[in-house]
């Protein structure tokens, strides 16, 4: 099974397989349409249930929270399943107003298939923007219509019934709206989850005293979204003066990066609790909701954090903040400044070779933006340097 978000064997096959497959099954789709009624007409009175597919990594699961709503808004006596991913399934338990939620193993096509087959809806909106996968899947669906993304250069939208053009001049979640508009449904709404009422902060967390450091994209070359670990430290001192007490989040594939910070903190005298991958989502949910500010790269963290509306200041290099900022009036977006950077549209388009955008990030302005969100009032001057802007202050 074939699971690992940047899979690039995956990847390749989702590229030379998928696309013939995706050709092939949309023109036989085509045929069986003209034999049977035409789905070109949707009323309201018609929708008595909805799927939404999302497969894709757990910002866009976040995203498709804001279509979820307005579909509730819109039809609320109708049946809404969401087809998630065995990828992006941990965020599931943060989403609301929907009826069944079924999880598609992606590395194993064919049972993903029957299992999207076990739940026929009327209308079946597909929010991949490259899989090919997802393509494949509208087609096996038991769906009155299919909408999905024609995006350039993926070749995967034959199989959909309405077809909405992909654009890379606007936010994800206008792209997302698109879909909705395209079938006639008000959009509008912004991404909101919720923390599920079992989720308790972890021993030793008061509300409001702790501020989280969440250091670790996800991802295709990850490690070029990463934001410098020096600069993590002396921002950490900085918190630290301030009283407040550290927080360290990521997965569990984050653990040893997550340890070898919350090593360097302490050196300079700084206790910080490490959850790296020691905890559910559903807890970080917890955390990132009672916190006094989330710092966060640019990953599905910041989404959540962002929709959670707690006081989250994004860092992004590669990532567009055009397309990819956090959706939130709490959230604050930093990013490299320059040109050269914010070149990735849906997550892979590295160059050859890549400038340091996270590196023309500095300390002096993600320090500028996180001093409002915390108290007035200072703390514990601690015992550390570090250096802001070039400066080094005690």
């Amino acid at each position: 099974m074939l699971k690992k978000r940047g899979n690039n064997t995956l990847k390749k096959l989702d590229f030379t397989i998928g696309i013939p497959l995706v050709i092939a099954l949309g023109t036989i789709k085509r045929l069986v349409r003209l034999i049977q009624r035409p789905t070109e007409m949707l009323t309201d009175s018609g929708i008595e249930r909805l799927g939404v597919m999302v497969t894709t990594a757990i910002g866009d699961m976040v995203l498709t929270s804001a279509l979820i709503r307005d579909l509730r808004a819109a039809f609320p006596t109708s049946y809404i399943v969401l087809f998630a991913a065995d990828t992006n399934s941990i965020a599931l338990p943060l989403l609301d107003g929907v009826d069944a939620k079924v999880i598609l193993p992606i590395g194993n096509p064919i049972k993903a298939a029957l299992l999207i087959r076990s739940h026929p809806v009327d209308v079946l909106i597909d929010t991949g923007q490259w899989p090919r996968i997802n393509a494949v899947l509208s087609t096996m669906a038991r769906a009155g219509c299919t909408v999905g993304f024609r995006t350039p250069g993926q070749y995967r939208h034959t199989s959909y019934d309405r077809i909405v053009n992909h654009r890379s001049d606007r936010h994800e979640i206008d792209n997302f709206r698109a879909l909705l508009d395209c079938i006639d449904i008000a959009a509008g709404a912004d991404p909101m989850l919720v923390v599920p009422t079992d989720a308790e902060l972890p021993s030793g967390l008061q509300p409001r005293n702790f501020v989280v450091f969440h250091a670790w994209p996800s991802g295709t070359k990850s490690y070029l979204k990463e934001w410098p670990v020096e600069r993590w430290v002396a921002l950490g001192c900085l918190v630290a003066k301030r009283g407040f007490s550290l927080v360290l989040t990521g997965g569990s594939e984050d653990q040893e990066k997550s340890a070898g910070l919350a090593a360097l903190l302490a050196r300079e005298g700084i206790t910080g609790s490490d959850f790296a991958g020691r905890i559910s989502l559903s807890q970080t949910a917890a955390m990132l909701k009672a916190a006094r500010a989330v710092v966060s790269v640019n990953t599905g963290i910041m989404h959540i954090a962002a929709a959670l509306s707690a006081p989250v200041i994004g860092l992004s290099g590669p990532t567009s903040v055009r397309r990819w900022g956090p959706l939130s009036a709490s959230a604050i977006s930093i990013d490299a400044g320059s040109c050269s950077c914010g070149y990735l549209n849906l997550g892979f388009e590295y160059p050859d070779n890549p400038p340091d955008c996270m590196a023309r990030i500095s300390v002096e302005q993600v320090w500028t933006a996180l001093v409002p969100l915390l108290s007035a009032e200072s703390g514990n001057d601690g015992g550390c340097s570090t250096t802001v802007g070039g400066q080094a202050r005690t």
